[in-house]
């Protein structure tokens, strides 16, 4: 006998709603201009028809479809009190430890990028090339087009 497995989907939003939620929460406290910031230049790329969000809590939630399956093939993106700067988790499958790396609040759109070159989710020619990529990921730098 085969255990069922139980998923739970979230509806996303459009990235204008998303957007929206982050300049109110930066008006209450700045240090969400960050997530504002990048929020604002997804919702201005080509790419941001092919990527979905929602908000979990004060994290940012990004994934390819427009129903999420929680757990599974989604990036969450926040601010890291803890360690200063922004806390970057994929999250590949329930049953897969998520990759986690972090950035500074400066880098967040670039970081950002780089997960979407080496992840493929969204095609080379969709995303800026002139933008280096310097982010931390499994303890090691990587840098653009690496």
């Amino acid at each position: 006998m085969v255990a069922a497995r139980y998923t739970m989907r979230v509806r996303t939003r459009p990235w204008a709603s998303t957007l929206k939620f982050y300049k109110d929460l930066e008006e209450q406290n700045e240090g969400f201009g960050p997530l504002c910031r990048l929020v604002e230049h997804i919702a201005s790329q080509p790419y941001a028809a092919l990527l979905f969000s929602t908000t979990s809590m004060h994290a940012l939630l990004v994934a390819q479809h427009a129903e999420i399956e929680w757990g599974h093939d989604v990036l969450r993106v926040e601010r890291d009190p803890n360690v200063g700067g922004m806390r970057f988790t994929y999250q590949e499958d329930a049953f897969v430890e998520p990759t986690t790396w972090h950035c500074a609040e400066e880098n967040v759109t670039e970081t950002f990028e780089g997960f979407l070159r080496r992840s493929r989710w969204v095609s080379g020619l969709s995303l800026r090339s002139d933008q280096p990529v310097k982010a931390q990921l499994a303890g090691a730098v990587y840098p653009k087009g690496g």
